[in-house]
């Protein structure tokens, strides 16, 4: 299966954790999605017995993941990274404070034997941080420049089996059958 686009990045912040399953407050789309880039952490080690390997792990730790948009308006980059708005203006500080927990998702377009599907993903919690930011003067051509958020994945236990889990997944043969199913985790109307 080969995955031939993104799109609808969909975030909502984390308001509790009750029994370790997460819950959301009102969701947002963030804009149109560019590229997402995941990067699993996972614990590599390995024991030793009569000179060679006995045992690996290999068990998924944590992530990275670093998302691009070709926009995040003020309201909504405030809402991920818990910048401030000052007072009833349009000025936005950005200080200290840590950003909120999410959940996080989008949609993965694929091709498998030539039939369109869409993958949903969800990332039911992590926190972003703002991206490094590069702006260039306009010269012949423009060089587009577009936000990107990075951001530190961990594991929520939602069950009886006291797994750590980091990512859920389901693929629809309809676009809008998977926004309904992002939807439905980011607590989108």
């Amino acid at each position: 299966m080969a995955a031939i686009g993104m799109q609808y990045p969909v975030w909502a912040e984390l308001t509790g954790e009750s029994n370790h399953t997460p819950t959301y407050g009102t969701g947002l789309v963030l804009g149109r999605a560019v590229n997402a880039n995941l990067s699993w952490e996972k614990d590599d080690s390995e024991l030793y017995g009569d000179d060679a390997v006995a045992e690996t792990d290999g068990s998924i730790t944590g992530y990275t993941l670093d998302i691009g948009t070709t926009e995040l308006e003020e309201a909504k980059e405030a809402a991920v990274l818990g910048f401030q708005k000052v007072g009833e203006t349009d000025e936005y500080e950005i200080t200290d404070d840590s950003a909120p927990y999410g959940g996080f998702g989008y949609i993965r377009v694929l091709k498998r034997r030539g039939v369109r599907l869409y993958k949903a993903v969800w990332y039911p919690k992590l926190q972003f941080t703002a991206g490094n930011e590069t702006d260039n003067t306009k010269q012949r051509q423009i060089s587009w420049g577009t936000p990107t958020i990075s951001g530190k994945g961990l594991a929520v236990y939602d069950d009886a089996t006291g797994k750590a889990k980091y990512r859920k997944q389901q693929v629809f043969t309809t676009l809008a059958a998977a926004k309904t199913y992002l939807n439905g985790k980011a607590n989108i109307t």
